[in-house]
């Protein structure tokens, strides 16, 4: 990175393109071992597997249908504001304080929820950037810039 004020005038931020991959990865090779288990073990058992066999190549030709049809831009950030999925831009001089928290996940330890939370004079907003193709720590880094950017931009004006 070149110092710290680089970011280009625009990011897009888009669905996480590894996590249908990983998932699908898994699908297949359970498949590969029910597929195993189908020709090693006795007759009672081959009955499921079989099953199975089949409820695993739904779930990967679901997640490939589901890929495909997710929106391409999630979140986007500019010196402008910030606009989330399914809204309008929020401004920058409208925008109180932008932050990333973590939620404990109680369910599941291992994996944490991460949210990115844009107070404005509009309300709160919660965007949920675990899924999505940039790590908290980027997201972070970015709405620094970009809000420096503006406060840059105002005071000369």
């Amino acid at each position: 990175m070149k110092g710290n004020t680089y970011a280009p005038k625009e990011t897009i931020v888009g669905p996480s393109k590894l996590k249908p991959w990983i998932e699908n990865f898994i699908w297949m090779g359970l498949m590969i071992f029910f597929i195993f288990k189908l020709f090693t073990v006795q007759s009672e058992i081959r009955y499921l597997s079989v099953i199975l066999i089949f409820v695993m190549i739904y779930g990967i030709y679901s997640n490939i249908k589901k890929t495909n049809k997710s929106p391409k831009i999630l979140l986007k950030l500019s010196e402008k504001g910030i606009t989330p999925q399914n809204s309008r831009l929020i401004k920058w001089s409208n925008i109180e304080k932008a932050e990333i928290i973590v939620k404990p996940n109680y369910s599941n330890s291992v994996i944490q929820k991460e949210y990115l939370i844009i107070s404005s004079k509009q309300g709160k907003r919660e965007v949920f950037i675990n899924d999505l193709d940039i790590t908290a720590l980027r997201l972070e880094y970015l709405i620094k810039i970009y809000r420096n950017r503006f406060n840059k931009k105002s005071e000369k004006q």
